[in-house]
């Protein structure tokens, strides 16, 4: 009997760019569906975070260098972007200006 039920193969993408302060700016994933998990790094402000489910606004809880707490949030995903800059505090949003932004997706 051939197996016509091929198991789901995850797909991954990476990337960088560059915060402007914008909110709610698309970053293009490249994959074929919404991604589950995305991970960005702030090279330049030494701080990451794991989003997982970003079907809707996640956040993840963190502290500013002064300990105060803050989220740094991707504000929604689909399957072409995912959206960062919340617009309230972008410095916290993954979008502050001028600081470099790496990322891993998986869908």
């Amino acid at each position: 009997m051939p197996l016509n039920n091929p198991k789901a193969v995850p797909e991954i993408r990476t990337g960088t760019y560059t915060g402007d302060n914008a909110a709610n700016r698309a970053i293009p994933h490249g994959l074929r569906s919404q991604p589950k998990i995305i991970f960005i790094y702030c090279a330049s402000g030494s701080y990451g975070e794991i989003i997982p489910n970003v079907g809707a606004i996640a956040r993840c809880k963190n502290t500013t260098s002064a300990g105060q707490p803050s989220h740094k949030e991707v504000t929604n995903a689909d399957t072409t972007n995912f959206y960062v800059g919340n617009g309230i505090d972008h410095a916290y949003s993954f979008n502050a200006t001028a600081l470099n932004y790496y990322w891993v997706a998986l869908a």
